[in-house]
């Protein structure tokens, strides 16, 4: 089974959910089709980061206006704890004269 990678977006911080398969012939098609020619089909998305693709966060807008302002400003305010962490972080290993840890996303606490 392949699988279809949805193409990143870069301003959402994340990636589009993959658009559906207009290719399919008819439900009626499908549903006179004998049991043993039938094929199941099974579309899924993922998106990485601190936003959703902008077709998913206008989503949730229509589903419950306000959400998309209060997703977006959760963003921003995990943000700018994570910036006063690494300050501090770094602020701290200046002043102790040890190097701080890295893990790879990012300062990690010593």
């Amino acid at each position: 089974m392949r699988s279809k990678r949805p193409a990143r977006n870069e301003e959402a911080g994340g990636e589009e959910p993959p658009k559906p398969s207009s290719n399919l012939p008819p439900k009626e098609v499908l549903d006179k089709l004998p049991e043993h020619v039938r094929v199941a089909v099974v579309e899924a998305a993922s998106f990485s980061g601190p936003l959703p693709p902008p077709t998913t966060y206008s989503e949730y807008d229509r589903a419950l206006p306000g959400s998309a302002e209060r997703i977006l400003v959760m963003a921003e305010k995990e943000q700018d704890h994570r910036i006063a962490w690494e300050t501090c972080t770094l602020m701290g290993a200046r002043a102790s004269g040890t190097p701080p840890r890295t893990s790879g996303k990012g300062i990690a606490a010593a």
